[in-house]
């Protein structure tokens, strides 16, 4: 059945809502030098809904905006959100100041430059949440991503303590989760990733860790993009039952407490995934454009 279309005046007053809410964005930072119908184009582009509308920090988002756009008065604000999230997300990792300072530059440098896979990380920030809660993230990740390279000291990593940052200092449930399930969901996803076979862990590794596209991913197999699509969705949903299994027999619960702990858990259950599958990038070398397209 097809989904209802709005009609032509819920479609004309949403954008005039979507119009005015990037409007009092902008004027809420009078120090930015933003063009308002390019940030509304921006904006657009993130909003799909009155629902998603209703729950928009457009303030945040014009900060990210401006900040990508490398505006002076946007890359201070970013700056200044930068520090305040690497004081709350980093302070209990125990890292070094030159550690500690890598990480920091490693986000400032994907946020607003960029990578080979894409260009300013914030022009992804959806304004669904606080902008600082997303910068903290990033900043987690960023910091397991080093200390799971070679000579770094990775048993920190597993520290519950230090985890329980990553799910935000105003989330006393997810705390609470950390410290009570941490280490079984830990221990489910590590057997998890051990149990996948080698071309899944690579696939998984490549599309969770290395952010490659399923076309990139296509040519390092030599594949169509529909086939390492549906390669990794498979991949992807071998380990999540492989972790829910892991998980049901060490800490003897039903799928619905399950699905809650996981649901409690999405930011620290993502770092455990990258950082366990970027210590396994030694493991697994995929076999290049080897598999016909339709092998699997």
């Amino acid at each position: 059945m097809e989904q209802e279309q709005p009609s032509e005046e819920v479609a004309e007053a949403f954008l005039v809502a979507l119009r005015v809410a990037a409007a009092e964005a902008c004027r809420a930072h009078p120090a930015f030098r933003v063009d308002d119908e390019d940030f509304f184009r921006h904006l657009s582009g993130l909003v799909s809904s009155p629902t998603a509308l209703g729950t928009l920090i457009a303030e945040d988002v014009v900060v990210a905006f401006a900040a990508a756009r490398r505006d002076k008065a946007g890359s201070a604000a970013f700056e200044e959100l930068l520090q305040t999230g690497a004081r709350q997300g980093l302070t209990r990792l125990r890292l070094d100041d030159s550690r500690r300072d890598e990480v920091v530059q490693r986000v400032r440098i994907r946020c607003t430059v960029g990578s080979d896979n894409g260009g300013p990380k914030l022009l992804t920030y959806s304004g669904r949440g606080p902008l600082l809660a997303w910068v903290r993230v990033a900043l987690v990740h960023a910091a397991y991503n080093l200390m799971a390279e070679p000579g770094e000291r990775a048993k920190d990593a597993w520290d519950t303590d230090a985890l329980a940052e990553v799910v935000g200092n105003d989330s006393v449930e997810g705390v609470a989760l950390v410290h009570v399930y941490g280490e079984a969901v830990r221990s489910a996803v590590a057997a998890a990733i051990g149990d996948l076979v080698g071309r899944d862990r690579a696939l998984l590794r490549f599309f969770l860790v290395e952010e490659l596209t399923v076309d990139e991913i296509g040519v390092i197999y030599g594949v169509h993009r529909a086939t390492a699509a549906r390669w990794v969705a498979k991949a992807r949903e071998t380990l999540a039952d492989g972790v829910r299994e892991h998980f049901r027999r060490s800490a003897a619960t039903t799928d619905s407490e399950f699905y809650s702990v996981v649901q409690g858990l999405p930011s620290w259950l993502d770092c455990s995934v990258e950082r366990l599958l970027r210590e396994s990038a030694n493991q697994d070398s995929p076999q290049l454009k080897t598999s016909p397209p339709e092998a699997q």
